[in-house]
């Protein structure tokens, strides 16, 4: 007892001679930022330790680690909406966020889906989409450092010259900035969401088709970024429209590899991929979309293409899942957005996303109010 007394009981000077000495001190970091496609309120944040990108709980099958995780902030507040703080005696980690069913996307209000795992090297004070392709080129050549990286992934992403995607806020307040400030802006929240709409699109093509959603995801992001990494290594720039053939190539070559080391699971790889040529035209014509945004493009506006992209993504899966369980042929599956008039009137019919619902008491009736 008394010896423990004499530790609490250390001066500062007598812990800087033991240091000296060779005894050893654990030092906490603390690490915050925002999550972002846009900032996404009620996602959580995780210290990923093992850097398998999923949190780890303490259960035994997790070898009784637990990661540390917070829920991201709402709108509001000094701080922002998709905010984070963590903190780890840990020296090597990556950042990961991931999303489920109360996850919301603040510049739309609207749910944001469940299922979707962004990534972020150790460092940042962002997580985003493009955050996610800097760890994964990281991964793939472990001599390049995080700054490194984000260069390479900015350059192939077709960002502004010395942008740093890592720390850049895409979604910050803009009512002093410059118009070039405006535009690259613009530019990043583009890249996020033209990206997403490419993995989460083939991602419920996979998913419908029998892959569980988790795996699915992994898959799409996966193959995204292996052809991003292909850029990096050539120096050049994606191109969401003469690039796509090249994603999906890589999307279907994955699927194929994963149908065919878990055959129980009944993939059809064939089926699968008649699906991906009507949902690939669904992407592009959301890319399509995106693309023409510009810097006097109302939020409202941005908002209404882009809280889209949630309904073709469920629309793809209903018809990959129909098709899986045989209640369509695949010579007879019509994905609407496909179709650039149906996506057009999907859009100017999007449901309003400001709704009150006021409870009378005892009663069956409500009053609602639509903004």
């Amino acid at each position: 007892m008394r010896r423990n007394k004499v530790t609490l009981s250390l001066s500062p000077l007598a812990l800087l001679t033991l240091a000296a000495c060779g005894g050893k001190t654990s030092t906490t970091t603390t690490t915050t930022g925002n999550v972002q496609n846009g900032p996404l309120a009620n996602a959580w944040a995780f210290i990923d330790l093992d850097k398998d990108g999923i949190w780890d709980d303490g259960t035994a099958a997790d070898g009784g680690a637990v990661e540390t995780r917070i829920r991201t902030a709402g709108t509001g507040g000094a701080n922002s909406a998709g905010y984070y703080t963590l903190s780890t005696t840990a020296t090597d980690y990556t950042l990961v966020a991931y999303t489920d069913a109360t996850t919301t996307d603040t510049t739309t209000g609207t749910a944001y889906g469940a299922g979707v795992t962004l990534k972020a090297p150790k460092g940042p004070t962002k997580i985003t989409p493009n955050t996610t392709l800097v760890e994964s080129v990281m991964a793939a050549n472990t001599g390049l450092t995080a700054t490194e990286a984000a260069t390479k992934v900015a350059v192939a992403m077709g960002l502004p010259t010395g942008m740093d995607v890592l720390t850049y806020d895409a979604y910050a307040d803009q009512a002093s900035m410059t118009d070039a400030e405006k535009e690259d802006a613009l530019a990043v929240q583009q890249a996020n969401n033209k990206i997403m709409t490419v993995v989460n699109t083939f991602a419920a093509v996979a998913d419908g088709s029998g892959m569980s959603a988790t795996a699915s995801f992994d898959l799409a992001m996966g193959s995204m970024a292996d052809v991003v990494k292909a850029k990096v290594t050539a120096g050049t720039v994606l191109s969401f429209t003469t690039d796509m053939a090249a994603i999906v190539t890589a999307v279907e070559d994955d699927l194929e590899t994963y149908a065919a080391a878990n055959t129980s699971l009944n993939i059809s790889v064939s089926d699968f991929k008649a699906i991906m040529v009507e949902a690939k035209k669904a992407v592009d014509n959301v890319v399509v979309k995106i693309d023409a945004f510009d810097i006097t493009t109302s939020d409202a506006d941005k908002a209404q293409v882009i809280s889209t992209i949630s309904t073709v993504v469920e629309e793809v899966k209903a018809v990959a899942v129909s098709v899986d369980t045989g209640a369509t042929d695949v010579s007879a599956i019509v994905i609407d957005s496909a179709d650039p008039a149906k996506l057009d009137l999907a859009i100017a019919n999007n449901a309003p996303t400001d709704i009150t619902l006021t409870n009378v008491a005892g009663s069956v009736v409500s009053t609602v109010e639509i903004a």
